[in-house]
């Protein structure tokens, strides 16, 4: 049967599609934005033009997630005539500002009215396996009071730059010791950049600040890890926050959060994790590997705040992305897309399962 096409851009300017009209959402989602070129002649090919070979299509963001925007969309065009489509109602969504702040583009669709999925598949990279994970992260921004004084007398101030030293020696000891997940595996905490007030080279510094990326294994909260490094600090000159987000989208909007992000997991009998292992299954003849992703991805909001089931299938591997060698194995592309393409199918033989999952999750308020 033939469906048309709808296309809407919500508040923050994702794109949404929408195909059949069955009872089951299933969303599919691949984010639209890249990471910064950065040195564009670090590169061997032009990114921004990119470049085919027998093998590879080459590119700034090729495998995260344009690759899997463009098997999607074959997948879609293919799925027109499904008789899937009648117990299905496909959501192809094109995200935005995903680099930046993952999942603040469904903190805004969600809650528009647009869509209300029963299952939420992403196309991050995965390499052909089915991820149905990852850990948490929280940003921090850190800082430290001193007291100023001339360079030529340091004892009758106290240097702020020392007292974060100290600090951040504790907390490379306290990654060492942070919990380890058998799936999600081991929570992990960075320092990734340090400041301090500025002022003439020969004046010791009153304040030293230092940023934190924290990464959350299960088990492990917000309130947990912050707490973790005000004791480490044990000191009243000591202050930490969480960053705000407050960019604008291209369309202008604002959405400020913070930028904390929680860990997620979709069990692995679950329905949703059973099709997409099925689906797999049909195109490679083989079990796939079943795993998490280490980078961070929108299902932090879709799972971890709204509690839909949410995977990933998508083509690429994580080396790849954020390398001057991005790029996307053209035989993946081939298989994400027969993955898309028949995933419907698989969905509608488990309409009873799915639909029932998802009234016993809204009759709790949510997972």
């Amino acid at each position: 049967m033939a469906i048309d096409w709808k296309s809407r851009r919500p508040v923050l300017g994702n794109v949404v599609g929408t195909l059949g009209t069955g009872p089951i959402e299933v969303l599919y989602d691949a984010h639209l934005d890249t990471v910064n070129v950065g040195s564009i002649q670090a590169w061997a090919f032009d990114p921004f033009l990119g470049r085919v070979d027998d093998k590879h299509v080459y590119g700034l963001g090729a495998s995260n997630s344009k690759g899997a925007m463009a098997a999607i969309l074959y997948a879609a065009y293919i799925l027109r005539e499904s008789e899937a489509l009648k117990k299905v109602t496909l959501r192809v969504v094109g995200s935005v500002m995903e680099e930046e702040c993952e999942g603040l583009c469904y903190r805004s669709l969600l809650n528009s009215g647009l869509v209300n999925p029963h299952i939420v598949v992403l196309g991050k990279c995965t390499d052909l396996a089915v991820c149905r994970g990852q850990r948490g992260r929280l940003e921090c921004r850190a800082e430290v009071f001193g007291q100023s004084t001339h360079a030529t007398a340091p004892e009758l101030g106290r240097n702020a730059t020392y007292e974060a030293a100290a600090i951040i020696s504790r907390i490379e000891k306290l990654n060492r010791d942070l919990p380890r997940d058998p799936f999600l595996g081991k929570g992990s905490i960075e320092v990734t950049r340090i400041e301090s007030a500025p002022g003439p080279v020969f004046i010791t510094p009153k304040s030293c600040f230092f940023y934190i990326d924290r990464r959350l294994t299960k088990g492990e909260s917000r309130d947990r890890a912050i707490k973790e490094i005000r004791d480490l600090a044990g000191s009243d000159s000591f202050k930490i926050e969480v960053l705000r987000y407050d960019r604008p989208s291209y369309t202008g909007q604002i959405l400020e959060v913070d930028r904390y992000y929680p860990q997620w997991e979709l069990k692995e009998d679950h329905p949703c994790t059973q099709a997409a292992i099925q689906t797999v299954r049909q195109i490679l003849d083989q079990d796939p590997d079943v795993t998490r992703w280490s980078l961070s991805t929108n299902g932090v909001y879709t799972k971890g705040v709204a509690g839909i089931p949410t995977f990933g299938f998508g083509p690429g591997r994580e080396e790849d992305t954020y390398s001057i060698n991005d790029r996307v194995s053209i035989d993946q592309l081939m298989k994400c897309m027969q993955f898309y393409a028949l995933f419907p199918e698989a969905v509608a033989e488990r309409q009873d399962e799915v639909m029932r999952e998802r009234e016993e999750r809204e009759a709790q308020g949510g997972e």
